[in-house]
């Protein structure tokens, strides 16, 4: 790899980064957000969810502005919206005002990720490409770890604005490091025309529809934990805002181990077995997960651990299988498996914030059957495969 091409693979996982760390460090000032605006713990999960919806739709029209703009354009006016959407939210006494200004920071998140994807296709091949595909998952898997334990060490000793005070220092370094390192040469020169024709190829591959369902599941896994652990730790463990950050760092670390492991075996070990053994141990955990009795907050988060050890297994491999079929579309793909992924996550975040205090053995039940999806969608894959290859020696 030559100089840029090293800068880029430090540089794009760390601007992923940002959209896992706007979301998960909020995730233990829900109680504090609550009671400062006065509001319910579903209005405050609301500022959550309504984010993740506008990481989705982000994700979607940025892919495309992505194209036709270029990569430079797009990640340094999105990054100056975040930043002043931020100032904002510093400012807001109003909890409908935080929705707003949250749903706009979501949006260029999903601006973040569908580029970063988007430059690793335009600038990486062969195994480089994994070795980025890789880091990225491994950023897509530092948020959850890192970023609820410095959320919960912030508002434990200062405030919940503090968080906006660390992401708003990290956009401001990320925008002076984008400027310098961006390819403004990097634009799309399709015809409306040609973005429809290239949507719809994508959309009707069964295998991305499949292979993109268990990403959005993936994700779900992740937000179901950060949008409801805040409250168990707060209301049924009686702990403080910071022992749910420890409990996200141990359930993030499972993921984040998983993914290491998996980077150090995709050169020695079939793709599909590593994706298997993924589903293996996620379905089994997901299966203890509903039956166990708790008594900390910590012991859940060991079990959800287990479960993100597993996807740090499927995640990468599902998403460079995907991305590698699609090389040439960049933001369009982007654009579209983002946007997919967010929305089944979202949907599943949405149903269980209106479980009115959703409890432990409530959640096992929504991590069981999502796990039960994941295998259903990857049988229906390795069945398509198989069918296809009868046919065709066949024909």
């Amino acid at each position: 790899m030559n100089k840029q091409e090293k800068q880029l693979l430090f540089f794009l996982p760390v601007l992923n980064l940002l959209c896992g760390v706007s979301i998960d460090s909020y995730s233990p000032a829900l109680p504090d957000v609550a009671n400062y605006f006065s509001t319910s713990s579903s209005m405050a999960q609301s500022t959550i969810t309504i984010m993740i919806v506008g990481f989705a739709i982000g994700q979607f029209v940025f892919g495309f502005l992505s194209d036709l703009y270029g990569r430079h354009k797009t990640i340094i006016l999105s990054l100056i919206i975040y930043i002043l959407a931020t100032v904002l939210i510093l400012c807001t006494k109003s909890i409908l005002a935080l929705i707003v200004l949250r749903f706009i920071q979501g949006i260029m998140c999903g601006s973040f990720a569908v580029n970063s994807r988007a430059v690793a296709m335009d600038k990486f091949k062969g195994h480089s490409f994994k070795l980025v595909i890789v880091y990225l998952s491994l950023a897509w898997g530092i948020g959850p770890i890192i970023s609820p334990y410095l959320g919960g060490v912030l508002v434990t000793y200062f405030n919940w604005q503090a968080i906006f005070i660390v992401t708003l220092i990290y956009a401001i370094i990320l925008l002076v490091a984008s400027i310098k390192l961006i390819d403004r040469k990097i634009c799309g020169s399709k015809q409306l025309s040609d973005y429809i024709n290239i949507s719809r190829e994508i959309i009707i591959d069964k295998e991305f529809i499949s292979r993109t369902g268990i990403l959005g599941l993936c994700f779900s896994q992740a937000v179901i934990f950060n949008i409801t652990a805040p409250f168990w730790s707060v209301n049924i463990f009686k702990q403080l805002p910071d022992a749910f950050g420890l409990a996200a760092l141990i359930s993030g670390l499972g993921y984040f181990v998983g993914t290491l492991v998996n980077k150090q075996l995709i050169n020695k070990v079939a793709c599909n077995k590593l994706i298997l053994f993924g589903l293996t141990i996620g379905s089994m955990s997901s299966l203890i997960f509903s039956f166990v009795s708790y008594e900390s907050i910590y012991t859940v988060a060991l079990t959800v651990a287990a479960i993100n050890f597993g996807s740090g297994f499927i995640f990468a491999n599902i998403m460079a299988e995907n991305m590698s079929r699609f090389c040439n579309y960049g933001g369009v793909f982007s654009a579209l498996q983002g946007s997919i992924t967010i929305i089944i996550g979202f949907a599943i975040a949405l149903a269980v914030s209106f479980l009115n205090q959703p409890t432990i053995s409530n959640i096992g039940a929504v991590y069981l059957l999502v796990s039960v999806m994941q295998i259903f969608l990857f049988i229906k894959i390795m069945y398509s495969r198989s069918m296809y290859r009868i046919i065709f020696e066949k024909i």
